[in-house]
């Protein structure tokens, strides 16, 4: 008996800084890999607030007012979804401090096709810790242990992160 079919869409359950260039999102529910792995579904900005110049227009405005300054927004190098196919880790392209971030997400669909057509926003602190965990093999084709595979198949694998080409 399977009970009714799942026609909602997945939720964000939470968002938390790992170190200074990353940041794991986690579903609520298993997603698919290509939605989850598209880096324009995902957006970081600062809401600490970024003063703007102080004004010397005699307009009697503030200088620095943060209702007039504008968010940074972080730049969002690659998603990989992990093992558990709930969790996605993001990299940046910039370190991140340990300043208050939203994270909007859209476009995600779990596993049954459904697809958030809201942007869930997520507040989350940024940390100051380096980057010192190892990338991880997160997808590879052929499978390990893959049988009747052609000599001419290509092989390809996927990293958590980014990886250098260094020859």
């Amino acid at each position: 008996n399977e009970g009714p079919p799942d026609t909602t869409a997945p939720e964000v359950a939470s968002v938390a800084a790992v170190d200074i260039t990353h940041v794991q999102v986690t579903f609520d529910e298993k997603v698919l890999r290509p939605s989850a792995e598209r880096t324009d579904h995902y957006s970081i900005h600062v809401i600490t607030a970024v003063e703007t110049p102080p004004s010397d227009s005699g307009d009697g405005e503030r200088a620095g007012d943060p209702e007039r300054a504008l968010p940074a927004q972080v730049e969002i190098a690659s998603a990989a979804l992990q093992a558990d196919g709930r969790g996605v880790l993001l990299t940046t392209g910039t370190n991140m401090g340990a300043v208050a971030y939203n994270m909007l997400v859209n476009g995600v669909s779990d596993v049954n096709g459904n697809k958030m057509t809201e942007v869930s926003t997520t507040g989350f602190t940024g940390v100051n810790t380096p980057d010192v965990t190892a990338p991880s093999v997160v997808l590879r084709s052929p499978r390990s242990g893959a049988t009747g595979v052609g000599t001419s198949e290509p092989v390809a694998i996927t990293f958590s992160e980014p990886m250098w080409d260094v020859s």
